[in-house]
Order: C-alpha cells, then sequence, then structure tokens
C-alpha cells in the first residue's frame, strides 16, 4: 500500500510527480519520522529546538561498531544490507540524535561497476588497475542500476 511520496516540502515540488518515489505505508517516513524535528526542519518548520545529525567515523568511536566489523572488509559491510543498516543506526541510538548518516564508501560505486578495489588498512583505497590516463578514465565500467541493489535495500 502507497501512502505518500518523498518530496522536500509541503509545497509544490519541482519534481515531476513521474520521479517522485512513492513508500510503502509502513516506511519510517510515513510512521515513527514522519514528524520528526530533521524532516520538519526540511520542510521549513521551526521546531522547538534544531535538530542534531550525527557523522563520525563509526570505528573510531563506537564498541559496538567495532565488534560488529570483526571479520568483515569495509567494502563488505558496505555492501551488506543489514550491516550497513545497523552501523547507520548505531550512533542515532546511542546518542539519540535526529538523523544519521549512512553507512557507505566513496568508492562502492566504483566497486558496483567491477573495478578492482579495496580498502587498504593504513592505506586507504586501492585499485587493482589505477587510473592515471584520460585513456584509463574511459575504460573504466559502466555502472549497472541493478548493481545498487545492496544500497536500495540497505536504505
Amino acid at each position: 500500500m502507497i501512502s505518500s511520496v518523498i518530496t522536500p516540502s509541503s509545497s509544490p515540488s519541482s519534481v515531476p510527480s513521474s520521479a517522485a518515489v512513492p513508500l510503502p505505508a509502513e516506511h519510517p517516513l510515513n510512521t515513527r519520522t514522519a514528524s520528526s524535528l530533521l524532516v520538519e526542519a526540511y520542510r521549513g518548520h521551526r521546531g522547538e529546538r534544531a535538530p542534531v545529525w550525527f557523522m563520525r567515523q563509526a570505528g573510531r568511536s563506537l564498541p559496538e561498531y567495532r565488534e560488529l566489523r570483526v571479520g568483515t572488509r569495509m567494502l563488505d559491510a558496505c555492501l551488506d544490507p543489514e550491516m550497513a543498516s545497523e552501523i547507520t543506526l548505531q550512533p542515532v541510538r546511542r546518542h539519540h540524535v535526529d538523523a544519521g548518516i549512512f553507512f557507505s564508501d566513496i568508492v562502492i560505486p566504483l566497486k558496483l561497476a567491477g573495478v578492482g578495489v579495496d580498502i587498504v588498512a593504513g592505506r586507504g583505497p586501492v585499485l587493482e588497475k589505477p587510473v592515471r590516463t584520460a585513456a584509463d578514465v574511459a575504460a573504466l565500467p559502466s555502472l549497472d542500476p541493478a548493481a545498487l541493489e545492496p544500497i536500495r535495500q540497505a536504505v
């Protein structure tokens, strides 16, 4: 059952209605977060206080994150819908903030397009075949939208 659509405010949207994404009735934006401070601020309404949005590097701050990630590589954690969702929600639950940052990494689109990439501890992202020239850029594979399914599920 569909009960609402994602729009930036209660005013008429500049996005064509065909581009609006219908939400299931049980979706959080239709239930517990529908009138959260953050959503209401986004709609242009002033609340009783400013909403708090928590952004962090979870591995440096939350023991439950480190425990959950034991034995799981960074990019694998990003692509596991249940794990990515749980990691996103950990600081929201712990600190009682109004919103969190979706757990992912900037190289996920490359990985999903089939580019050999990994996050190496102490070094950062490492490409199997470094991209150094315009020809290297042109040779990068396209990202098939179907490859984004783990991200859609996590969200």
